[in-house]
């Protein structure tokens, strides 16, 4: 189930063109590494990546009109860090 998942976004993300390889690389080991600590992980970065792609991306690509593919790994740095906060993977 968890490799399916990882495979639709691979292919999504290709398809789309809105990113870069090594960010969808890097994506797919991120999914695959809170998918293997806890589905509820994987689910909680996937909504933040979602919420900031989605922020990331529109201006980007309707406003600006922008079509090469766009660097990607601060929205997933941003993604990460936020989950990790929220899940509590980080002591202050």
């Amino acid at each position: 189930m968890l490799m399916d998942i990882i495979f639709l976004i691979n292919f999504s993300f290709k398809a789309l063109k809105v990113m870069a390889e090594g960010d969808i690389s890097a994506i797919n080991w991120l999914f695959l590494g809170f998918g293997i600590i806890s589905p509820l992980y994987l689910a909680i970065f996937g909504l933040f990546l979602i919420g900031f792609s989605a922020a990331y991306l529109l201006p980007k690509k309707y406003i600006f009109k922008y079509d090469e593919p766009l660097p990607f790994f601060i929205v997933i740095l941003f993604s990460f860090i936020v989950s990790g906060i929220v899940l509590g993977m980080y002591s202050f």
